[in-house]
């Protein structure tokens, strides 16, 4: 087992942790590099999309699962997700996720404006070194290197597999919901010509629905939720 972290910053205890696990857990390897990013978060001057690369690259296994901070996977999806890579010769495994938003009873729907929540899909496994992250899309696009050959047909052999990704849109630390960590313009109360990146406390009430507003960037900002009634993953119960 091989764990490549970046931390991009981390206010909290998190390098410690991570540090702790390391003492404890001779037998895996884990690369940790401290990186602290600059600039406003969604810009070009963040540097995401060079990080996440970095990230890749630093990567030495065959089959790679790429997760983030705010996201949670089963054990069993990696697992199944493995065998499919390493048995199938495919690329990548898709999966659907369940984007939790503002607590762990409501989830986000897609809309127009912003269609990539409920019903949408990331790929969390890879083969190492036929992926990269895309410079214009989302900071967590990947795309396939251009040297990647095809099937006979010339189609990318992505597997979809039924086992949910869990998105969160807030810190998630001992105590549950860390209110005052939130990095999503479209977290913020709806006004006119609000800022971007003057993100104040979470919303205490996380239905959403049917608000639209447009930021200082120019973005779009609709958001529609409705009620989760589970399944929710095992590491997670105890916070429902």
């Amino acid at each position: 087992c091989e764990l490549v972290i970046t931390d991009g910053g981390s206010t909290d205890q998190t390098i410690e942790i991570i540090e702790n696990f390391i003492k404890n857990n001779p037998t895996i390897t884990v690369d940790l590099k401290i990186a602290p990013q600059s600039g406003e978060p969604y810009t070009t001057d963040w540097n995401e999309t060079k990080v996440r690369d970095d990230l890749l690259q630093r990567c030495t296994r065959e089959i790679l699962c790429v997760s983030d901070a705010d996201e949670l996977i089963e054990p069993h999806t990696i697992l199944t997700g493995y065998d499919l890579l390493k048995f199938h010769q495919c690329n990548g495994i898709k999966v659907p996720w369940v984007p939790f938003w503002g607590d762990l009873h409501h989830i986000r729907l897609s809309t127009d404006t912003d269609p990539h929540w409920l019903g949408a899909a990331k790929i969390v496994l890879i083969r190492n070194n036929e992926w990269h992250y895309s410079k214009t899309h989302p900071h967590c696009y990947l795309e396939l290197n251009t040297d990647i050959t095809f099937d006979t047909l010339g189609v990318t052999k992505i597997f979809d597999l039924d086992k949910p990704l869990y998105h969160f849109h807030f810190g998630f630390g001992k105590e549950g919901i860390k209110k005052k960590d939130n990095r999503r313009v479209d977290l913020l109360k709806p006004e006119e010509n609000i800022s971007m990146y003057n993100i104040p406390d979470i919303i205490e009430d996380p239905d959403f629905s049917d608000k639209r507003w447009v930021t200082d960037v120019g973005w779009i900002i609709e958001v529609k939720t409705i009620e989760y009634h589970g399944p929710w993953p095992n590491a997670l119960r105890k916070y429902l």
